[in-house]
């Protein structure tokens, strides 16, 4: 499935635009005006509106650099020493569940693969769970425990699912068969579907989770899916993992400011071709326009870590958005409830890794 440019989207926005622009939308969100001109927009198409947000302190950036862990890289590396903060915060979880702003970016795809990597190598994880069902991630599971004998392009064509049709997946597969195959007297790694075809979806995807997991023995299961499924709000399914294992789940999401990412479209779906999106926010409503004044791009925020900082205990606990695009995005993009969340951070994820500029997944198939 090819991806097409899709008609919002002006191909003058590029990482490098948005690095040229970023100062000029530091001062407009400490002016104000987009926050006013968003909420203008907001009650004309009949969602909640927000007050302006109260002025963050003066050593908002400060604290927030403090508070955070730089990444040296979003891309799989030799070196992984960034990664040992995030090692450490996961490392007696049983279940660990890292999300998407997007099933279409590429970044997202490379840091969880970077992160499930470096878990794997240090005996952490024994388990990889894909918001897909059991059975189109059967081939897939046979690729990387040695038993099929076709390629990873296979096994992810197997899928018969386009966020999975990418060469990120296709690496992620690769890598962990080879690792299975010198594994020795390491515990190999598995497999496995997690996604259910059930009027209760998340609660039917936890209960999964809490199975793989009981089989797991002392591994931990690592979960690649939606933020939506992820965090712990009422009725997604982190919420019942929550209830279920307490400190043994741990969710992060992902965030970026802006940039490009793959989804449908009406008109892509009757021709078989997604659609490549752009967005980018300069409001004071969003989480991403506050975290964007770090001087690292790219960053792990741990809550927990992060609570020992005034500004940035107060700052996760605001009512701010964050971006919810899924594959419907295409139909739901005109009403902003329907594109955001906005609910306080600390009560939706124990973590957030955030990647200031971010592209559009290829999809190989």
């Amino acid at each position: 499935m090819r991806a097409q440019v899709g008609q919002f989207t002006d191909a003058a926005y590029t990482p490098g635009w948005f690095a040229a622009r970023r100062g000029a939308f530091r001062r407009r969100r400490r002016a104000g005006v987009a926050a006013l001109a968003l909420a203008g927009s907001v009650m004309l198409i009949g969602c909640r509106g927000h007050d302006m947000p109260a002025p963050l302190p003066d050593d908002f950036a400060t604290q927030l650099a403090r508070a955070t862990f730089p990444l040296s890289s979003v891309r799989p590396c030799n070196r992984d020493d960034d990664l040992e903060p995030i090692v450490s915060a996961m490392r007696t979880r049983r279940v660990i569940a890292m999300g998407e702003a997007t099933h279409g970016t590429r970044e997202f795809f490379d840091m969880k693969q970077r992160v499930f990597r470096a878990l794997v190598e240090r005996g952490v994880v024994t388990v990889l769970a894909l918001e897909t069902w059991p059975e189109l991630a059967a081939r897939a599971a046979a690729y990387v425990d040695g038993r099929d004998r076709g390629t990873a392009r296979d096994a992810v064509r197997a899928f018969g699912l386009w966020p999975f049709e990418t060469p990120e997946m296709v690496e992620i597969l690769e890598w962990t068969r080879a690792y299975n195959q010198s594994a020795h007297d390491r515990p190999r790694v598995r497999l496995v579907g997690i996604d259910a075809r059930h009027p209760e979806r998340d609660r039917r995807m936890a209960a999964n989770v809490v199975r793989v997991a009981e089989q797991a023995g002392s591994g931990a299961v690592f979960v690649w899916a939606h933020n939506g499924h992820v965090r712990t709000e009422p009725g997604a399914m982190g919420s019942y993992l929550r209830t279920a294992l307490g400190r043994g789940y741990y969710c992060v999401g992902f965030e970026s400011l802006g940039g490009t990412f793959v989804s449908n479209s009406m008109w892509g779906l009757l021709a078989g071709r997604l659609t490549v999106y752009e967005f980018h926010e300069e409001s004071g409503d969003y989480y991403a326009t506050y975290l964007a004044e770090s001087p690292h791009p790219n960053f792990f925020i741990d809550f927990e870590t992060a609570d020992r900082f005034p500004a940035i205990h107060a700052f996760l606990r605001r009512r701010l958005r964050s971006h919810d695009f899924d594959e419907l995005y295409w139909l739901k993009r005109l009403r902003l409830s329907s594109r955001s969340i906005d609910e306080p951070w600390s009560g939706l994820y124990d973590a957030v890794v955030f990647i200031r500029d971010t592209t559009a997944a290829t999809i190989v198939f």
